[in-house]
């Protein structure tokens, strides 16, 4: 039987077309090319979702029916996302007490999902120092939209926002991401350890 995963992203309408390509490309890195990534909707927004009582819904709903759970959730410049992510985490943990193997594992992008997906891309403008795009709170409005209008200029008025046509290049460069991403590289620890309790 084939991994299963469901991804939580922040905005399911658009974030899925980044972190599904993401996740399926790390887990063929781990050997799992066949795995399977779901992607829920979410609960409206990241405040909701960081909300335990909208999280658990969501779990119990598909605890039967998947192996992993991924909240990915932005940043958004705030210091303490990663720990309200660890106690979802706990929360989860508990709830999950009596299915061995199954897990929930939190990761907030820096600081915007749209981020992961620039590091996947070719030719960014040269005045764009990576390390001030991966500080830069509103890095999707500063740079990842500024890189869309100058590939397609009508790419808002898509279903997709234009994501869809980049998904195999996410998925094959889950390397490249990682490698200028620390939270994808700790990503992927995450999910080889999680694929090592269940061996």
């Amino acid at each position: 039987m084939s991994l299963k995963v469901l991804a939580i992203p922040e905005d399911g309408r658009y974030d899925q077309y980044i972190v599904r390509p993401l996740l399926q490309g790390l887990l063929a890195s781990l050997g799992k090319p066949s795995a399977k990534v779901l992607v829920h909707s979410g609960c409206g927004g990241y405040a909701d979702l960081l909300r335990w009582e909208c999280l658990q819904e969501i779990v119990q709903q598909y605890r039967g029916m998947v192996d992993l759970f991924v909240v990915c959730v932005d940043r958004d410049g705030d210091p303490n996302r990663r720990a309200v992510l660890n106690g979802l985490e706990d929360q989860a943990t508990k709830l999950l007490a009596d299915r061995p193997g199954q897990q929930l594992i939190g990761v907030e992008a820096w600081q915007e999902v749209e981020v992961w997906f620039l590091a996947a891309v070719d030719d960014l403008p040269r005045d764009w120092p990576w390390v001030a795009l991966r500080d830069e709170r509103d890095s999707k409005e500063r740079y990842f939209e500024p890189f869309m209008d100058g590939q397609d200029p009508k790419w808002r008025e898509k279903a997709d926002h234009g994501l869809r046509d980049w998904a195999a290049q996410i998925k094959a460069r889950t390397t490249r991401v990682g490698a200028l991403c620390d939270e994808v590289a700790a990503l992927r620890d995450r999910l080889q350890d999680s694929l090592d309790q269940t061996a």
